[in-house]
């Protein structure tokens, strides 16, 4: 039984953040896992651990529980802190003698994140939830940790971001100061030339512009359908490209600007180089059926280049260019 329990007791704090224990049997759980809540506050940190920005060759799940243990050691004993894993994040359950202890918190799981990006080179963020009065209420307190944890999109991570910190805004969702920006993205992507600016002056507006985590989400939400319609409008691969766009937006909306704009752009070569294939794919084509409507009707002395392009439904002009384009001949 000891050696299992502190896995029981790990269990309990998920079950207890679930909010899935009922107030009545509190007590029973608390006695039984060996565990002490005295408070009188309470409040949850969700301390997350980078995939996307992990150091070059380095396991994430080892940095991860690396991290872990760092938290274990230098902040939960400190802060009278339960701490487990949860969801591949660390969660602690701090324990406050007073509501004026939160700046001071803050301020240690600052330092904390800043201290993991110097010593192993791991982007942590920690979120730090509302205080309660009462631990069957962690439920809220974690859920707001997690909201502010998810602000790192906006704010950056390697730093601490407290809920009560996170200044509320008006909901007012709207995609269209970026739209011309993301336009000229669109553009971009038929030549590949300054696509990395193009992109870069996009998520500069989408981030100035993006006041709360749901307006953020509305913006990716927009860019991935301009994106998908783009895609199915060009035939850059209608089902493995817009498709896989589709799959990849619950991830998209929990990067931050770095990363988004790496994703972005590798989507924007890659949507080129579809449409560049369909357009030779189209170009050799045409010249092929013109070449069979010569060598079916070469017997018409009054054969021209007019009869050709009415037999394909083209101009002269473009037929002309695109000819010499591929083939090199006039």
């Amino acid at each position: 039984y000891m050696h299992s329990l502190p896995l029981f007791q790990a269990n309990f704090y998920s079950t207890l953040i679930e909010g899935k224990i009922h107030e009545d049997e509190l007590a029973g759980y608390m006695e039984n896992f060996q565990i002490s809540f005295d408070g009188p506050l309470f409040c949850c940190l969700v301390v997350h651990t980078s995939a996307s920005k992990a150091p070059k060759d380095m396991d994430v799940r080892l940095l991860r529980v690396s991290v872990d243990k760092q938290v274990r050691e230098q902040l939960a004993e400190k802060w009278n802190a339960s701490s487990f894993t949860y969801l591949d994040n660390t969660l602690m359950i701090v324990q406050l003698q007073e509501e004026s202890e939160i700046p001071e918190l803050t301020d240690e799981c600052d330092r904390f994140c800043k201290y993991m990006q110097r010593i192993m080179g791991a982007v942590v963020t920690i979120g730090i939830g509302q205080i309660c009065q009462n631990i069957i209420d962690l439920p809220q307190s974690y859920n707001s940790a997690k909201e502010a944890v998810s602000y790192r999109v906006l704010y950056g991570g390697e730093r601490a971001i407290n809920i009560r910190e996170i200044i509320p805004q008006k909901a007012e969702i709207s995609v269209t100061d970026s739209e011309s920006e993301l336009a000229q993205v669109l553009k971009m992507i038929r030549t590949t030339e300054d696509i990395g600016d193009a992109i870069e002056n996009y998520l500069d507006k989408v981030y100035e512009h993006s006041r709360s985590i749901k307006e953020h989400q509305v913006t990716v939400m927009e860019l991935v359908s301009t994106l998908y319609r783009f895609t199915i409008n060009n035939d850059a691969g209608m089902g493995e490209e817009a498709g896989e766009m589709i799959a990849e937006y619950s991830n998209l909306i929990t990067m931050e600007k770095d990363v988004l704009k790496q994703w972005l752009l590798e989507k924007c070569i890659r949507l080129h180089e579809k449409i560049q294939s369909a357009r030779d794919s189209s170009a050799q084509s045409m010249i092929r059926q013109a070449k069979e409507y010569v060598h079916n009707n070469y017997q018409k002395e009054d054969l021209s280049l007019d009869d050709i392009c009415e037999a394909l439904a083209i101009s002269n002009s473009y037929f002309s260019s695109m000819f010499k384009k591929e083939t090199g001949d006039s």
